[in-house]
């Protein structure tokens, strides 16, 4: 792991720390690790959420958490994150595809 990669996660261990703060289920006090993190991206939104695995230390039941989580409730975060990768995944195709279009396109313009 590199630096950058531990200084995001330092990052992103204390906005789950600062929101998790406001739940109920963690006890007062609380440490936890968080396990895994995952952008959630939506197309036309101006703020992104995310998506936070997490457990209570020393031996707590991992967690699921979305940060921010306006439209995505717990109970269908992986539901919703499998259908996030098939938004993800049809906006890299398209924008692959728009750029050989502007690329076609710009090469046709310049060679006239």
């Amino acid at each position: 792991m590199t630096d950058e990669d531990e200084d995001f996660l330092k990052a992103i261990h204390q906005s789950v720390q600062r929101r998790l703060s406001y739940e109920l289920e963690l006890p007062q006090g609380a440490e936890f690790e968080v396990l895994a993190y995952a952008p959630i991206l939506w197309s036309g939104w101006e703020c992104d959420s995310a998506a936070a695995l997490y457990r209570i230390l020393p031996d707590g039941e991992p967690r699921l958490y979305v940060l921010d989580g306006v439209h995505t409730p717990r109970s269908r975060l992986l539901e919703a994150l499998e259908e996030r990768l098939t938004a993800y995944e049809r906006a890299i195709a398209n924008t692959k595809a728009f750029i050989a279009k502007a690329r076609k396109a710009q090469g046709e313009h310049d060679d006239g």
